[in-house]
């Protein structure tokens, strides 16, 4: 598990006899069910049938296992002795394979959360177990912004989560003498021409983080 914006890596390490350098890919699957909500449907059928399915395979991962047609599939980086090419979802992130084959992460945000499988192909070394996987979970509080509209100087309301993009919340008060004064979005939507629902130009932005 990691915080959100940090740092993270992924080792891959393996042993080889080849004399030329391994091809490595890195890709990324979704989890197939979310680990942290699965923990704590504890009474769910899904759990039961997990539960039946471990007894059987004590190896088996419900988080993991699923067909690829179900979840989301990409290429994160290719590497091939010191060249290093990112996936195309992955262009201009912070993102490389260093050492021989472990996956750096400069800036981890929420959407990287899932498995990452390490392959490491030879044709000149076809023994052994190729791939493995690494799952990465990335913490972080929502963003949660209070949302409001009233008349006077501050006003209560409920909390909306931001999406994952989204990191400022924002304050905005119209100061005026208006006859009447409208909410912000009946002023967006209000006609410049007709003074009763005109308000001076002034404006407070206050922006908090």
């Amino acid at each position: 598990m990691v915080i959100q914006f940090q740092p993270v890596t992924l080792y891959c390490n393996y042993q080889s006899t080849a004399t030329l350098p391994p091809v490595v890919i890195w890709k990324y699957r979704s989890y197939c069910r979310s680990p942290l909500a699965n923990a704590f449907s504890l009474n769910s059928q899904e759990k039961q049938t997990d539960n039946q399915l471990q007894q059987n395979n004590s190896s088996h991962n419900p988080n993991v296992e699923c067909p690829d047609n179900v979840r989301t599939v990409r290429v994160v980086a290719l590497k091939q002795g010191n060249t290093v090419v990112l996936g195309d979802f992955y262009q201009g992130r912070r993102i490389t394979v260093i050492n021989d084959a472990d996956l750096s992460i400069g800036q981890t945000t929420r959407e990287d959360t899932g498995v990452y499988y390490c392959s490491v192909i030879s044709p000149q070394d076809l023994q052994g177990n190729s791939e493995a996987y690494a799952e990465l979970i990335v913490l972080g509080a929502s963003l949660e912004c209070e949302t409001c509209a009233a008349v006077g100087n501050s006003c209560s309301g409920q909390k909306q989560r931001c999406s994952a993009h989204l990191d400022t919340c924002m304050t905005i008060m119209l100061e005026g003498t208006a006859v009447s004064v409208l909410d912000l979005q009946e002023f967006l939507e209000a006609e410049h021409g007709d003074e009763k629902h005109r308000l001076t130009s002034r404006f407070y932005l206050e922006v908090t983080s």
